[in-house]
Order: C-alpha cells, then structure tokens, then sequence
C-alpha cells in the first residue's frame, strides 16, 4: 500500500508537470530568448552567449523541477516512515540528491555570468 501510494504521488506530480510545460510550450518565448532555430555556428560572442544563456535556463528548471520532486517523495517518506531508521536513511538521502540539483541548477544559472565577465574584461 505504502509503495502504491508512493506511485500514485510521483504519477501525479510528473503529470502536473508535463500539463505545465506543455501549456507554456504553446506561447511564443520572447524575442531572442528561444531556442535557435538555425544550425550555423554563432558569429559573434554575444549570440554564443545567448546561447549559452538559453540551454542554462532550459538546465536551471529541468534541475530545479526534479529537485522539488524529490523534495517532495522525501517529505512524505519522511512522514510514512513510522520511525523505520532505512525508511529515514532513504528520505535522507533523497534530501541530500535534492540539495545537489539545486547547487547544480544554481551553478548552471551563474555560467552566463561568468563567462560574460572572462569574455568581456
């Protein structure tokens, strides 16, 4: 039952997420921020670093979204553990794999910075 309702949880939330995205992939991004549509090497450093820009935003919530899944699947094993200690070690752990895709997603959101400042100064 416990590993049932585990499921029905993880369903519900990839399902959320998949109607979001999938209603903000009909809108128009704004101009210049979507993904390029030409294959061609970008002429200029400013295009590389919008570039650059794009796929670290596209990183940033891909990260972010699988982290706040694993936050939440950590909280409710927290709550269903019933003081089991692997149960507890487990949502831990997941903890521990959330913390890590949101020091990666931040890292990846200051990448166009940095390289703003090496390429530019």
């Amino acid at each position: 039952m416990n590993k049932f309702l585990s499921i029905a949880v993880l369903a519900f939330l990839v399902a959320g997420l998949t109607l979001s995205f999938g209603v903000s992939a009909l809108e128009d991004p704004p101009a210049g921020k979507g993904l390029p549509l030409d294959t061609q090497v970008p002429g200029s450093g400013a295009a590389l670093l919008d570039r650059i820009d794009v796929i670290t935003n596209w990183v940033f919530a891909v990260f972010v979204a699988i982290s706040v899944i694993f936050i939440v699947l950590a909280a409710f094993q927290f709550v269903t553990a019933g003081g089991k200690p692997e149960e507890v070690s487990m949502a831990r752990q997941k903890l521990i794999y959330a913390v890590i895709g949101i020091a990666i997603a931040l890292l990846a959101r200051a990448l166009p910075a940095v390289l703003r400042n090496i390429l530019i100064t």
